[in-house]
């Protein structure tokens, strides 16, 4: 099954809205981005030769997430992972 066809089975407006879909690949290894622009789908594809794109282990915590997300996972940040401010003082 292609993955515009994923979209159409698990969202009714389907892959041509506009948005960007996201997958990761079970290795998790390689990441595509599916987009439909009105003429035709867009599929772009990152591989890593070595490490490996953090993707939520459990489909429960995919979500819809945005394009600066998107930025931030294709650079290897784990958007998932609750980042906590360290507490800090002035110094004075």
């Amino acid at each position: 099954m292609g993955l515009a066809a994923l979209v159409q089975q698990l969202r009714p407006e389907g892959p041509f809205d506009g948005s960007y879909y996201v997958f990761c690949g079970k290795s998790r290894r390689v990441l595509k981005i599916l987009y439909w622009d009105c003429t035709g789908f867009y599929l772009w594809q990152k591989r890593l030769e070595n490490e490996q794109f953090p993707w939520p282990r459990s489909g429960e915590e995919l979500d819809e997430i945005t394009r600066q997300h998107i930025r931030l996972l294709l650079q290897g940040t784990d958007i998932w992972k609750v980042h906590k401010a360290l507490p800090y003082r002035i110094a004075g």
